[in-house]
């Protein structure tokens, strides 16, 4: 049932539901009683939870009427099972039928199937059930009352204004109104006034659909129940007219007002049931009875439903039991009942035309009862009593009346003609003479003109239609011959010619039909009317025949005998196509479905039709044609269901019958088959049917999915009809291009019932498909088109009510649809296709033709991005639920772009949240963490992770915790900190797929802002928080603060994994490992008082959902982020935390040893930290690198790359000692020159060699190395002689700077001197540099600008400006020779550049000459350098300093590995060597190499405590002894130095000077390590040289026993950077002797410079 499944009321698409109603239909049949017993339980408890129908949620309400209609369908099969069997033991009042000669209860006399003039017809009804002589068994009493009940619930009070309907002569379906009034709502119904209002009018639009069936459901219990039960039924009545009757008769003729009491309600309902009742005429007389003794004392309402019901039971009477009618006019009897003083009653109330037409009805179906009134009014006797005379009278008014265009008088006539068919034409009944009497009155009445020209008819055409027929049983001769043609003349009304179509329809469905075939002989003229009035048109309805309701029933007709289309005239079947396309695309529903119906019928015997009238039928041009017209009328079809608003069910199943009789004709022609592969029409109609279908699979109705599925089958099944006759294997629809997709929709295993399993599976079949086509465009356009307005409703509702559920849920499918579709609908996908596939697409990523920068596709995901903001949480979170798991990969691009784009525009707007922020903005920041999380967890596949790598979601997660570390304590934001910390231990168990970059950084500011998120034990701030928010629990705060310390805890534990702690920038090296060491105590401290923490003090604290399912403690957690901190910091931190392992508590040792334990199983060793251990390492790092460097050098070029640029000068010292050491320093050069070719796009040649990088500054820090001496020898010489003569050189060539045009001219003339000089002694010169191979092969012309911007741009042009730098002079020039080594440099770089001068600097213009003379010159210098070394250095007689450039690249590669595995899977996926999925989960053996020898070193142990030099003002050598002398002694303990202050920081003297103070006495000393004494002195030293500081040297009680030997002063001297030669500027000797005097006399004086 819906209320369960969530599908609407059409069950039959279900072969289960079928079976199952079926099975309980047959049970039925002979346990009545049982069946209808259980399924009124059932009803009574859908029901019952609800006080009012308008509460009744809509699959419920379906539900009921299901169960209705299914015991009305019980109750007719278990009665028409009892006629069948032919039980006479259950006969009622029945009667012999062949008593008087006339038909038993609904029994058909024989009949011609043909009708000429004199035949003897029999005219009666034929549709009434025929079987039903014999009545059901009793029910039990309270059986009865429930199905009254049931019967009831859905029935409301006839309104007021309600007056019967001329159909209900013929007793042609009509409905009363059948909606419960709006003030039926209960009290106790929903407070909330949305809710009510959404749901009523909903209930009420259900009922409002389904009353005809309400309406006849309600007829056949009552029918059934009646017949079964009488005296029951009129127990039940009397009970009913007892209660309602008035206790002062008096008011009866008092104004009367509304009814509003459920009781006034219930009562009119029951009266209601009365017409169905199944009565003889015994009981006809006793409910007349009843009636007469209540009628006066009812009030207005009561009286005008008895005036209703009345007339229906007594002439629903008198057709199933017409031989009781006929028997009581044929022996003179009045029925029993009083029907006469109903009669007098209802005659003195008429007092104006409204109660005419309710009443006049009444009085005559009253008459009927009562013979003897006929005889007097046809003149066989006189009237004795006033009584009669009236009665009389009011006969003689009606015919009055009706000349007079009364239509109730006209009523109350025609059914008289309507009831007299029951009588011989030769009978000598009153009533029937009295009608043949009359009959040529109506006729004129009805079927006259007024005037010429006046197209309309006296009275309405259903009260004509009546009349015809009603004539036609009376005198049908005359009615064939001159009426029919009447009706159907050229100038009749137009209601005339309606009025005989439809009496042709009301015969058709009569069972002896055949009899009225010559009447049906006219109706052929209206049908090729019909047929030739439409034109061929997708318009609509503007062009078809002028009256609609014409069309309506000369259609009816059609659908009632299809075949009458080529019976009389074959040639009618040629416009038949042409004519139903106009009919197809009209406006009225009821017009479009019935040319659909009739279609099918067509179709169905098409075939045929064509074989029988193949020589009147162009055979040959048919195919074309056919699928001309029925891809016409697909279109239509197809624009409708896209266009509609309501019942989008019903035309859609028009679509999927149509489909399907389509699909029966081409199996049976294959001719037509074959036309259709290349029919135009056909391709573009199957594009509109993809559309169409793909829309409708967003519905809210489970039912219109499930049907869209089966049109996708039908086209799949005819596609492949097609093909298979065409012999083709290339498909031309455009649903074939993803033909597997739509044939697994299609499969019956694909009906899912519930609309939540049938939604995710349809989005996961979306997902997979690839093939982009017209069809799937257009319907992802419309759909947006359609959320996009949903979205703006639903954003902008303030509650949750205002926008119903049926559109939440329709916006819900749009999302998902859009999301999951979206990605075969980018340009992306069109190189799937071929290129005239994919022509004229409209691809969602391409900018709207009026606007060039937006995108459908960036509308789409900003919407759905802001939309995570909602007020309305259902929306908020549907959509983060579409975003997350339904999105299709290939639009996790653009989807990663605008959410960063969102959220930076989040965080610059806020940049400290303040307790006055819009809770908007932490909802959405809330939402995003979420949706990030999510799509992280989901990253598998190279092209979500290549989507992911678009974006920095490090910095992103880091700008989460930025925007909430200020903010307020409300439930709000502590949730997002949830969200955040959840987000930040997906990626950094992920980080092995992300490009985190600046890892370390990041994680360390994570590190220090969530730190500051977990709650410290007994915190006042959280136990007195007071929150604030309607309906929030008194224990929500600790709750949400429970959950989140978890969260941080989890985040933290992932965070501090192999994480160096590293404090913020601009901090010396001394300071960083000072503040590293407090970084370290701060964490460290902090975790481990979690684990003191008691959990049993917050017991009382109900767990969430997550806290119940993680076993995971926070003491546990708390013990991992211990361990992880200690083992990537065991630098810094094993001192500090060993003594933990002596702390009072047990609970703290434990937890400190299995720390250890942990630290251990990760790898760490303490025994390396020890100084042996130190240098082992080193060297097993060095042997190891050195082979994967040597082998891989993608390793080098990924470690450059990934290096941050204050990083860059300790790199590059590194690489360079360790291979150019080894005679290797061409190699790497070459290595990197050629990745740095590579990086430089073609089109920006200019920039080659020129760019900040590792490439550049190593290049520029090898020639300064290697060439420092060529520089000297080439420059030196000429600059000292550029000094000398300064006093008589000017330079100058902007003329704002010179004082007339002949200096000017003076200058030029030396400028060109001075820089020939210069020109010459550089080209005179020669040095080898290889790298012109790398650049020649990517840019043949850029040779040797290549090598000219090198070595010109950072090894001459630098010199000549900074001379003193490079110490080629001894002072600094002055400023005007400083312009002029500038201008001079800028004359050789342009030759260098082979440029000349432009108008960026147009004063130098005049040396364009020079340059263009000399430009040949220094080409042919460039190619003299550009020559590669015959001879390699193999550095055997160079200095190493492994140590340290190890030590550099082993922090290096800790901090950075992450970043420096991206840029190795880069290189890997350009490269393409290995498979995806290897380079996608980082199985490369290079990685797996470098991790390897990185678990095995773990983390640096070293701890830099000392300020580095910097490399711009040391050579190489210099930095890299001073930093490998440092990091050998590093390790070791400086205890003995300390205790006896052999060397210390001294403070600072008087005048502010910082000093260094050495007690001579305390290294006299023969255990004295000269080394350790070095190494702490350099290390005082390097926090001081930044600015002048001094030495205090304190020679009191110095013997010079234990003097240093030479070697030690020397080694000083080597490892003394500029720094602290520049910057030493005192040298106190306190209490000097004269065992000092002489050490300084020899060896002293080196050390004191």
């Amino acid at each position: 049932l819906p209320h369960r499944t969530g599908a609407s009321d059409d069950l039959n698409q279900y072969d289960l539901a079928i079976l199952t109603r079926n099975a309980l239909v047959d049970i039925s049949s002979t346990s009545i009683s049982e069946v209808v017993e259980s399924l009124l339980r059932l009803l009574h408890e859908l029901s019952s939870p609800y006080d009012a129908i308008s509460s009744h949620p809509a699959h419920v309400l379906y539900s009921e009427l299901y169960i209705i209609h299914l015991i009305a369908d019980c109750c007719t099969a278990h009665w028409e099972s009892i006629n069948d069997n032919g039980d006479s033991s259950q006969q009622g009042d029945s009667r012999s039928s062949s008593s008087r000669g006339f038909a038993s209860e609904g029994t058909v006399r024989g009949r011609s199937s043909t009708y000429g003039p004199g035949t003897d017809i029999d005219k009666s009804n034929c549709n009434f059930h025929c079987t039903r002589t014999i009545r059901p068994s009793p029910l039990d009493d309270s059986l009865v009352g429930q199905l009254l009940s049931g019967a009831r619930l859905f029935l409301g009070p006839i309104p007021d204004t309600f007056v019967l309907p001329a159909t209900a002569i013929l007793d042609d379906d009509f409905s009363m109104p059948a909606v419960p009034s709006p003030n039926s709502r209960s009290s106790s119904e929903s407070s909330n006034p949305h809710t009510s209002l959404v749901g009523a009018k909903e209930t009420a639009d259900i009922l409002r659909e389904k009353s005809d069936d309400i309406e006849r459901d309600a007829r056949s219990i009552v029918e059934f129940i009646s017949a079964s039960n009488w005296t029951y039924m009129l127990e039940f009545l009397r009970k009913e007219l007892r209660e309602i009757r008035i206790v002062q008769p008096g008011q009866s003729g008092s104004p009367q007002h509304a009814l509003t009491t459920d009781d006034d309600r219930n009562s009119l309902i029951s009266l209601r049931l009365v017409s169905s009742l199944w009565v003889s005429s015994r009981k006809l007389g006793l409910v007349i009875q009843e009636f007469c003794g209540n009628f006066l004392h009812f009030r207005r309402p009561y009286q005008h439903t008895v005036a209703i019901v009345l007339p229906l039971l007594i002439t629903r009477w008198l057709e199933r039991n017409s031989w009781e009618f006929v028997d009581l006019h044929i022996t003179h009897k009045r029925l029993n009942g009083g029907a006469d003083t109903l009669f007098d009653m209802t005659n003195t109330m008429i007092d104006n035309v409204k109660e005419k037409s309710v009443l006049y009805p009444l009085q005559a179906t009253l008459l009927f009862l009562l013979p003897d009134v006929w005889e007097i009014a046809s003149g066989m006797r006189d009237a004795k009593s006033s009584s009669m005379a009236k009665k009389t009278a009011f006969l003689d008014g009606l015919r009055k009346a009706m000349r007079s265009r009364n239509p109730a008088a006209a009523w109350c006539l025609v059914s008289l003609l309507r009831v007299a068919r029951h009588f011989d034409l030769d009978s000598e009944a009153a009533l029937l003479s009295y009608a043949l009497d009359v009959q040529d009155e109506i006729r004129d009445a009805a079927f006259r003109r007024f005037a010429p020209g006046i197209d309309s008819a006296a009275f309405d055409h259903t009260l004509l239609t009546a009349a015809f027929v009603s004539i036609s049983h009376l005198n049908f001769d005359a009615c064939e011959q001159s009426l029919a043609p009447l009706c159907l003349a050229t100038s009749s009304p137009q209601d005339f010619k309606i009025s005989f179509v439809a009496a042709c329809c009301h015969f058709a469905r009569q069972t002896n039909a055949g009899v009225f075939t010559p009447i049906f002989a006219h109706e052929s003229s209206s049908q090729r009317g019909a047929m030739e009035g439409p034109q061929l048109s997708t318009k609509g309805a503007s062009e078809m025949v002028a009256s609609t309701d014409l069309t309506y029933f000369v259609l009816t007709f059609l659908d009632l005998c299809p075949k009458s289309l080529v019976d009389e005239d074959p040639a009618l079947f040629q416009m038949t196509f042409a004519a139903f396309v106009s009919y197809l695309s009209a406006h009225e529903e009821r017009i479009w479905v019935l040319a659909s119906r009739i279609s099918l019928k067509i179709f169905t015997n098409l075939s045929i039709l064509i074989a029988d009238y193949s020589r009147e039928v162009d055979v040959e041009g048919f195919p074309l044609r056919f699928w001309k017209f029925t891809s016409v009328v697909v279109l239509i079809m197809s624009d409708r269901v896209i266009d509609a608003v309501d019942h989008t069910k019903q035309k859609l199943k028009c679509i999927y019958d149509y489909l399907g009789a389509r699909l029966q004709l081409l199996k049976s022609m294959k001719e037509v088959a074959v036309a259709g592969e290349n029919s135009p029409e056909r391709i573009a109609a199957s594009a509109k049917l993809e559309t169409t279908f793909l829309i409708t699979l967003c519905s809210s109705d489970i039912d219109t999915c499930q049907l869209s599925t089966a049109c996708i089958a039908l086209l799949c099944a005819e596609s492949e009809v097609i093909d298979i006759a065409f012999e083709s294997t290339k498909r031309s629809a455009t649903i074939t291009k993803n033909f597997d997709a739509y044939i697994e929709l299609g499969s019956r295993d694909f009906r899912v019932t519930g609309l939540v399993a049938f939604q995710k599976r349809l989005r996961g079949i979306f997902k997979r498909m690839k093939q982009p086509s017209l069809g799937i465009l257009a319907a992802w356009d419309i759909v947006f088109g359609k959320w996009h307005g949903l979205s703006a409703r639903i954003a902008s509702a303030r509650f949750d009510s205002i926008i119903s559920d049926q559109s939440l849920v329709e916006w819900r499918n749009f999302s998902g649809f859009l999301a999951s579709l979206g990605g075969s609908c980018i340009s992306e996908q069109g190189n799937v296709v071929d290129e005239s596939g994919s022509a004229g697409l409209k691809w969602i990523d391409r900018p709207l033709q009026d606007n060039f920068d937006e995108t459908l596709l960036d509308r789409y995901l900003t919407q759905s991005v802001l939309l995570l903001a909602c007020s309305n949480v259902r929306v908020r979170e549907a959509i983060r639920e579409v975003l997350s798991f339904e999105i299709s990969p290939l639009l996790y691009l653009p989807l990663f772009r605008i959410l960063e784009a969102q959220l930076e525009a989040l965080f610059s707007a806020v940049e400290t949240p303040s307790p006055a922020s819009d809770e908007t903005q932490f909802v959405f920041a809330e939402q995003a963490a979420a949706l990030l999380k999510t799509i992280v967890e989901r990253l598998s596949t190279p092209e979500e992770i290549d989507a992911a790598l678009s974006i920095d979601i490090g910095a992103l997660t880091l700008s989460f915790a930025r925007f909430l570390n200020g903010a307020i304590e409300v439930p709000i934001t502590l949730k997002t900190k949830l969200k955040v910390c959840q987000l930040c231990e997906v990626i950094t168990r992920k980080k092995e797929l992300l490009n985190l970059r600046h890892d370390v950084r990041i994680r360390n500011q994570l590190l220090d802002i969530m730190f500051g998120w977990i709650t410290r034990p007994g915190s006042p701030a959280i136990e007195n928080s007071t929150f604030k928010g309607g309906g929030m629990r008194s224990d929500e705060p600790l709750r949400l603060q429970r959950d989140l310390d978890r969260a941080c805890l989890k985040a933290l534990s992932g965070l501090t994994h192999r994480l160096p702690l590293q404090p913020g920038e601009g901090q010396s090296d001394a300071e960083t490992s000072d503040l590293k060491l407090q970084m370290f105590r701060r964490y460290f401290n902090r975790f481990l008082s979690l684990l003191t923490l008691d959990i049993s003090e917050r017991s009382d604290i109900p767990q969430s959902t997550t806290l119940r399912d993680d076993p995971v403690t926070i003491h546990e957690l708390a013990i991992s982020a211990l361990s992880n901190l200690l083992s990537a910091n065991i630098d810094v931190g094993l001192k500090h935390s060993l003594s933990i392992g002596y702390h009072e508590d047990l609970k703290i040792r434990t937890a400190f040893v299995r720390v250890l334990c942990n630290i251990l199983a990760q790898g760490a060793e303490f025994a390396n930290l020890s100084d042996k251990a130190i240098g082992e390492k080193y060297d097993q790092l060095l042997e190891a690198s050195l082979q994967l460097l040597l082998n891989n050098v993608n390793l080098v070029v990924a470690l450059c790359d990934a290096c941050p640029s204050t990083e860059v000068d300790e790199l590059t010292i590194s690489l360079l000692n360790i291979f150019d050491s080894r005679g290797l320093g061409f190699m790497l050069l070459q290595a990197l020159i050629e990745h740095e070719v590579m990086q430089t796009d073609q089109e920006n040649e200019a920039e080659l060699l020129r760019r900040n990088c590792v490439t550049t500054k190593m290049l520029s820090v090898y020639a300064k190395w290697k060439g420092s001496t060529y520089l000297k020898e080439t420059l030196q010489k000429v600059l000292e002689r550029l000094i000398i003569t300064a006093k008589d050189l000017n330079l100058e060539l902007d003329p704002s700077r010179t004082a007339s045009p002949e200096e000017l001219q003076k200058n030029a003339l030396q400028l060109r001197i001075v820089s020939k000089v210069f020109i010459d002694d550089i080209c005179n010169s020669a040095a080898h540099v290889p790298i012109s191979s790398s650049v020649m092969t990517r840019f043949p012309e850029a040779k040797f600008t290549a090598v000219g911007a090198f070595v010109f741009l950072r090894f001459f042009c630098p010199a000549i400006v900074a001379p003193e730098v490079e110490g080629l002079i001894t002072s600094p020039p002055s400023k005007e020779i400083r312009r002029g080594l500038l201008l001079i440099a800028k004359v050789v770089q342009n030759l260098a550049n082979n440029v000349l001068f432009g108008a960026k600097e147009s004063y130098m213009f005049p040396l364009n000459d020079f340059l263009t003379q000399h430009i040949y010159r220094v080409t042919t210098f460039l190619r003299e350098i550009s020559v590669p070394p015959n001879l390699t250095d193999s550095g055997t007689d160079m200095e190493a300093f492994d140590f340290g450039s190890c030590v550099a690249l082993h922090r290096f590669l800790y901090d950075h590995w992450d970043h420096v595995r991206q840029k190795l899977i880069a290189q890997e996926r350009q490269s393409s060597v290995h498979s995806p999925l290897d380079i996608s989960q980082g199985r490369l053996p290079i990685l797996e190499a470098v991790r390897s020898l990185i678990s095995e070193l773990g983390p640096p142990p070293t701890d830099i405590s000392w300020n580095r030099p910097m490399i711009s003002s040391n050579d190489p050598p210099s930095y890299s002894r001073f930093q490998h002398f440092m990091l050998r002694n590093s390790g070791r303990s400086s205890e003995s130095l300390v205790s006896t202050r052999a060397v210390y920081d001294g403070g600072e003297s008087k005048d502010g000077l910082s000093m260094i103070c050495i007690i001579l006495r305390n290294t006299d000393n023969e255990a004295i390590d000269y080394d350790l004494l070095l190494y702490c002195y350099l290390k005082i030293a390097s926090r001081m040289w930044h600015k002048p500081f001094g030495i205090l040297i304190d020679a009191t009680c110095y013997n010079g026993q234990n003097e240093p030997q030479d070697g030690q002063f020397k080694k000083l001297d080597l490892l003394t950077p500029s720094e602290l030669s520049k910057n030493l500027g005192r040298v106190y000797i306190y209490n000097m002797n004269s065992a000092f005097r002489q050490v300084r006399k020899g060896f002293w004086n080196q050390f004191l410079g």
